[in-house]
């Protein structure tokens, strides 16, 4: 891709991205404005966040219908994530006078993200990552081929615009941000997390390490012929429709906010 045409496309993308009007007032901070004060410029919640963690399917005997199981039981069972980091490392350097100028010339990545289940009875969290980890043999550390899978993280607002009023969906206007993950496996096996003690009868959190190949993708790097929806298909293959529980009182309500249909 020549660099015109690179840097267009983050241009273009910022211009879509950033909406002045969809900001705070600037010298009030005021989130609350516009006529009889009923424009709201809601700020980030962090939290609503789904998990579509997509083993190997080799691990699952090639079992479409199990695979989806499993994706299911990660994403209701995660309860936190830890996402990996980049860094821009710099070349230093001096002229005349100590004056500095900093280059920017190569990048790192962390490779490692890590997730936080709540285990649930008969271990089933404990148990795939178990079986997952044994890929790589645990006497030999001989490995067969296939031990890697795939990782879809969906930054959320607090809302549900897809779907029907009894079966809601995420789609685009609920997604802040996707994060993909490619060549996935877990980088330990968690008996560590399986401590026991008479005194401290307690749940128990499971909290595992993934790394990945190569650089994570996000919103930011879809090509245009992906426009966003890539990843979030992925998701929704896999993970579905929002089944309601029985216990819910009733069906979601739709209401009208800024042109979009939210269901709450």
């Amino acid at each position: 891709m020549p660099s015109n045409t690179y840097i267009a496309k983050y241009a273009a993308y910022s211009n879509k991205k950033l909406q002045i009007e969809d900001y705070p007032d600037t010298y009030t901070r005021s989130r609350i404005s516009g006529a009889n004060n009923r424009t709201r410029h809601a700020p980030y919640v962090s939290g609503y966040w789904y998990l579509a963690l997509i083993p190997p399917r080799e691990l699952l005997n090639n079992d479409d219908a199990l695979v989806v199981k499993y994706v299911r039981a990660f994403n209701s069972s995660a309860e936190s994530y830890a996402p990996p980091s980049r860094n821009i490392t710099k070349q230093e350097v001096v002229a005349f006078g100590g004056i500095k100028k900093f280059l920017a010339t190569s990048q790192e990545f962390s490779n490692s993200f890590s997730i936080t289940f709540r285990e649930q009875g008969n271990l089933g969290i404990f148990n795939l990552i178990t079986h997952w980890s044994r890929l790589i043999h645990p006497f030999t550390g001989k490995h067969n081929k296939i031990y890697k899978g795939q990782c879809v993280i969906v930054l959320a607002k607090p809302t549900f615009s897809g779907g029907s009023l009894d079966n809601p969906q995420l789609i685009k206007p609920d997604v802040e941000e996707i994060f993909y993950f490619d060549g996935v496996f877990p980088e330990s096996q968690p008996v560590d997390k399986f401590d026991a003690n008479i005194e401290s009868l307690e749940t128990k959190q499971v909290d595992v390490t993934f790394n990945f190949d190569g650089a994570f993708m996000n919103k930011i790097d879809y090509t245009d012929e992906v426009k966003g929806e890539s990843f979030l298909n992925v998701f929704n293959e896999y993970v579905g429709e929002l089944e309601l529980h029985e216990a819910h009182s009733g069906a979601l309500t739709k209401v009208q906010v800024e042109n979009d249909e939210i269901g709450i």
